[in-house]
């Protein structure tokens, strides 16, 4: 699954290849996503080490997990940045933008440090891509972005409650996966196609029954055993 994370991030630079010259005409700087592809790729990177450090077993006491570490600092500071050069690429042509975005990979590293609403910045930088995405191209599959970010947070949470360890794959599988919904989206727009909002409303109410009758049954499950 981490060869995944590693992977999914040059999707952003195959679709900017693809549709650079619809891009060129509609986002704010073309170039800003290959940048933030590279800055995704090393926070995955720096999340790798951590969980080796960590001897790929993840619970709360893990710098993987809850607690906090020098690896795990830097992945979140760069998925941070990624998400931002994204903001700043799609409608850096606003000063608010800007200011907003320089202002989250500032404060990123001193909550992490002070352990103080880590993930704060990364969920409004990562929620305004969203709105910001769809006001521009129009396709509303870039809401599933969200629901990934909800069966991360799920998944991450059976994961606290078990420490079964196939939970860490799919918490990374669901972190990982929302940049396709971006890409979806630049693609539908670019040939003037668009996402049926049934489909997509249907998708996240169906998602939402499924995972919130499966919960009890999910946390039951045991330990995986750690052999270290």
């Amino acid at each position: 699954m981490h060869a995944y994370a590693l992977l999914v991030p040059l999707a952003i630079v195959t679709m900017a290849e693809k549709h650079s010259f619809f891009l060129g005409q509609t986002i704010h700087r073309l170039d800003l996503l290959y940048y933030a592809s590279g800055c995704l790729i090393l926070g995955s990177l720096f999340e790798i080490f951590q969980n080796t450090k960590d001897h790929w077993y993840v619970t709360a006491a893990t710098a993987s997990g809850k607690e906090y570490g020098l690896f795990d600092g830097l992945f979140t500071f760069f998925i941070l940045t990624g998400q931002a050069l994204i903001l700043i690429a799609l409608m850096g042509n606003y000063d608010w933008v800007i200011w907003l975005s320089v202002l989250a990979i500032i404060v990123t590293p001193i909550f992490y440090i002070k352990k103080l609403l880590v993930f704060l910045p990364t969920s409004i930088i990562g929620l305004l891509n969203t709105i910001i995405g769809f006001y521009i191209f129009l396709d509303p599959i870039i809401f599933l972005q969200l629901a990934t970010v909800a069966m991360t947070m799920y998944f991450f949470n059976i994961l606290m409650n078990t420490n079964a360890q196939s939970f860490h794959g799919l918490t990374t599988f669901s972190a990982s996966s929302g940049i396709w919904f971006l890409v979806l989206s630049v693609n539908n727009s670019a040939q003037d196609q668009q996402s049926s909002w049934l489909t997509v409303v249907g998708i996240m109410i169906g998602l939402s029954l499924i995972f919130l009758l499966i919960w009890k049954k999910l946390n039951q499950i045991g330990e995986t055993k750690n052999y270290l």
